[in-house]
């Protein structure tokens, strides 16, 4: 796991070492171990080191290929690189490490273009073909390594984190008030966007050609779609168990000590079951909690789990001081401001990790492949709930909900059944400031600028390969493949490499999620239950009262630190004068939202939290800079 940068020129121009080298020092946690730069004329790469696989220097990067053409910088884990290279072997190709990378160049040999399609890993990496004048990048296919890059003026710069493209003399630091308005609404800024102008994330599953002349041409290389079986329900269970197992077991490849992230939860708890299994010696396990509150009681019930299969326990009581001290490197490292109260906390665990492993596994992804969340059930009983007559529906079901406290999301689900519209029902679930609270929100000169945005098209694009699907199952594939990459796996990545950690997934190995989406939705949310078949799943490994305990979620207090430790950070910041409250907000409405959260009339947690980020990310990037 490791960090790369590169800058590609128009022919005729020269890329300096020195320049190379402050794009990857910058980025030096992601790869603690070893640095690289290798320039040639128009073309600069540079390397980051995290060893992982093949500890010795061998696997030094920048590498080249035998002959000397190719030229890779690459950070991930090509989880299927022994059987890839066992092929190769097979067609004579000679190689002199243990490194993964290796395996990828003679692929790249072999493939070209093709390459991406025969790796199951996690990956972002580029390859400099010195004949063809070529550079070509990838990114792995539900974008658990982040890539970004700058497509301007005839060059073109990427680089793991913003921060490095920043360095470079030329690029302005300017906000994107169209990718600001997007963020608002889904709470994350969806590929290829970012919150700075003329700075994209490539897509996952995407790759990019880009020739001397710096003409880019951008290609998805993995297009799956789902066909549903209609089979019996042990064989989805027996299969999944197989699977689960595999996956495992190939994710747990590493010559540095490995761990897991352990939650109070199952789908962590099966991990460890299946780490344990596999592991000769006892898995260790790290979970963190809050000091305030224990609504969840966190540590307690994966204290519990981790006894049960002899784990290493470790645990770290997060402190509201512990928040706010981070909370501007927090912004540093995410670069993205996220609506995503817990995203901090897992640099928590990684630190805590990172005193006794490098490579942490955790269970992110089986919510988004199996129903595991409220709006699930929501869109799968959609049809029942617009059958229920118009009068009834308005005057006694909507009153009854709106004059709850506290039920952001309750009330977004209610809004989104009110449309026949499929795509507008999806984006009404999706949204979080809808375009009523807009029109109070902001002000009238920034409302006209974004009135015309087509906020659809970010999802619209998936839901269209998959319009023969449930609506539950269209859900799930557009989950997989947008909020889990742009705000769950983007926090993980950030976070865990802020401590010099490799996350790993093993849910979102991409066979099992292959598999995972050709199972009707029926066995997914059964009734009101969310994961169903997943949970038959792992009762070979769980007893059953640690399965189907009440799901807890991972809660935080954020809600109070916000009336106090938080207070006066969030008005400070909000009531600057180059805020972007105060240059694109209605100043009065945001003053209302905040007296009717702190009295606890409503719930406005997620909200402000995210107006926290941005003017922090204001601050630290734009105003700073």
């Amino acid at each position: 796991m490791c960090g790369i940068t590169g800058i590609l020129e128009k022919q005729g121009s020269k890329v300096e070492e020195s320049v190379i080298k402050q794009m990857t020092d910058i980025i030096s946690h992601r790869g603690p171990d070893d640095e690289g730069i290798w320039c040639k004329d128009n073309i600069g790469l540079g390397h980051r080191r995290l060893s992982i696989i093949d500890l010795s220097q061998t696997g030094h990067q920048p590498m080249f290929s035998d002959d000397g053409r190719y030229v890779i910088v690459f950070n991930g884990e090509i989880y299927n690189f022994p059987e890839l290279k066992e092929e190769l072997i097979k067609k004579d190709y000679k190689f002199h490490s243990t490194s993964d990378t290796e395996v990828i160049l003679a692929l790249f040999k072999e493939k070209k273009y093709d390459l991406p399609k025969y790796l199951n890993g996690i990956f972002a990496f580029a390859i400099w073909d010195k004949k063809e004048k070529e550079l070509f990048l990838a990114r792995d296919h539900f974008g658990v390594k982040p890539l970004y890059y700058y497509y301007q003026k005839g060059r073109f710069i990427f680089a793991s984190e913003i921060k490095s493209i920043l360095q470079i003399k030329g690029i302005n630091k300017e906000l994107n008030k169209n990718a600001l308005d997007i963020l608002l609404t889904f709470r994350h800024t969806p590929s290829p966007l970012t919150l700075f102008k003329n700075i994209n994330k490539l897509e996952p599953a995407h790759s990019i050609i880009i020739k001397s002349n710096i003409s880019i041409k951008k290609e998805c290389y993995w297009n799956y779609i789902p066909v549903i079986e209609n089979k019996k329900e042990n064989y989805y269970k027996e299969k999944l168990q197989h699977l689960y197992f595999s996956a495992t077991k190939r994710q747990m490849i590493s010559d540095a000590p490995i761990g897991l992230s352990l939650s109070s939860g199952v789908d962590s708890g099966a991990l460890l079951a299946i780490m344990s299994e596999i592991s000769d010696e006892p898995i260790k396990a790290f979970t963190v909690d809050f000091e305030e509150g224990y609504k969840t009681n966190e540590v307690y019930e994966a204290k519990k789990t981790a006894e049960m299969f002899g784990a290493e326990f470790y645990s770290y009581i997060i402190k509201a001081s512990d928040y706010i001290d981070f909370f501007e490197n927090y912004i540093w490292h995410l670069e993205e401001p996220i609506g995503n109260e817990s995203a901090a906390a897992y640099y928590f665990v990684a630190k805590e990790a990172r005193k006794h492993v490098k490579v942490l596994l955790n269970g992110q992804g089986i919510d988004e492949t199996m129903a595991g969340y409220g709006r699930h059930i929501g869109i799968k009983y959609s049809k029942q709930y617009q059958k229920i007559p118009a009068f009834i529906r308005n005057n006694f079901l909507k009153p009854l909900i709106f004059n709850l406290n506290k039920n952001e999301q309750l009330k977004r689900a209610v809004i989104s059944l009110d449309y026949n519209d499929l795509s507008e029902r999806f984006l009404k679930t999706y949204t979080i400031v809808h375009e009523n609270q807009k029109k109070q929100l902001y002000n009238s000169e920034y409302h006209n600028f974004v009135c015309d945005v087509n906020y659809k098209g970010h999802f619209e694009k998936f839901r269209q390969k998959v319009n023969d699907l449930s609506l539950l199952e269209q859900m799930l594939y557009i989950d997989t493949r947008t909020s889990l990459t742009d705000n769950l796996l983007l926090c993980e990545d950030k976070m865990s490499m802020a401590t010099s950690i490799e996350a790993r997934v093993p849910f979102l190995d991409v066979p099992l999620v292959e598999f995972i989406e050709s199972i009707p939705g029926k066995y997914k949310l059964k009734l009101l239950t969310g994961k169903y078949i997943h949970k038959k799943t792992v009762e070979k490994w769980l007893p059953k009262e640690k399965i189907y305990m009440k799901k807890r979620g991972f809660d935080n207090p954020m809600e109070k630190w916000l009336k106090a430790g938080l207070k006066h950070f969030l008005l400070e910041l909000i009531n600057d004068n180059n805020s972007i409250s105060n240059q694109y907000f209605n100043i009065d409405y945001l003053n209302k939202l905040y007296n009717k959260h702190e009295t606890g009339k409503e719930d406005y947690t997620r909200f402000l939290f995210l107006l926290l980020s941005v003017e922090m990310w204001n601050r630290k990037f734009i105003l700073n800079a």
